[in-house]
């Protein structure tokens, strides 16, 4: 059966909301290999050489970025058919470590402060600090964003739109499908990716913040389709004080 070979988005995201029934075995390899990657997104920055005076200036303001509120919708689809769908909002506020309000469909369900996370599982708050990583929480955090911008920078289209600047691509490119597939943490398990289309967008505004960035991935394999949308917004920088913790958890 076709389903069988695809394993959905794997996004780190789910990690959290799925902890309570995951094993300790599963948890522990998806935390290393968050560590292992987050590592390597860190060192994308100093790496790459800019010599567009916009996307320095985005590289630039993000060391000054402390807090923010993010969106990240995303949906897979495999032969016409939804398979998944993830709708998340998150208040994230910097640190060792960071504190975060993680929200799934408009219900909150993770709260990280001071070190201790805890988990909204319908019934009552559950503490899983010793069963998570603060890492993996949320991976699609906006200086990951901008150092995915900073990778594939050289394959994207610059114009400027109401105000903003907007890099754009389409077409067919591995770079960058696996550049938005390293963000997102994707898997999809045995689904052969080679032949794909992309579109993807980011927007930066006058002041320099990523604002948005939009893909749309149609994937065309021996066996059938898959199509992956999603839009991951960006705002409220530094207006976040810090996170509140529900009375239920107090």
């Amino acid at each position: 059966m076709r389903l069988a070979r695809f394993i959905g988005l794997g996004l780190s995201s789910l990690l959290v909301l799925s902890a309570c029934s995951n094993d300790e075995k599963e948890e522990k390899e998806v935390v290393e290999e968050e560590t292992t990657t987050t590592a390597e997104n860190e060192e994308v920055t100093e790496e790459v050489k800019i010599n567009d005076e916009t996307l320095q200036k985005v590289v630039d303001k993000s060391n000054e970025v402390d807090s923010y509120h993010t969106s990240l919708a995303v949906d897979a689809e495999l032969d016409e058919e939804v398979e998944e769908t993830m709708n998340l909002e998150v208040d994230y506020v910097d640190g060792n470590p960071p504190e975060i309000a993680l929200k799934s469909s408009d219900v909150l369900r993770t709260i990280s402060k001071d070190g201790r996370t805890y988990f909204n599982n319908d019934e009552e708050w559950v503490e899983i600090t010793d069963s998570i990583d603060e890492g993996s929480l949320f991976r699609v955090t906006y200086q990951k964003l901008v150092n995915t911008l900073m990778t594939v920078k050289d394959e994207l289209e610059k114009e400027e739109v109401d105000g903003n600047y907007v890099y754009k691509f389409k077409g067919q490119n591995q770079n960058i499908y696996h550049a938005i597939e390293k963000l997102l943490h994707m898997n999809l398990g045995e689904v052969d990716v080679s032949n794909h289309d992309i579109e993807l967008e980011f927007v930066v505004d006058e002041e320099y913040f990523i604002r948005s960035m939009i893909f749309n991935i149609a994937i065309q394999d021996e066996e059938g389709t898959v199509n992956l949308k999603g839009e991951s917004t960006f705002d409220s920088f530094n207006e976040i004080d810090g996170i509140e913790v529900p009375e239920e958890i107090k």
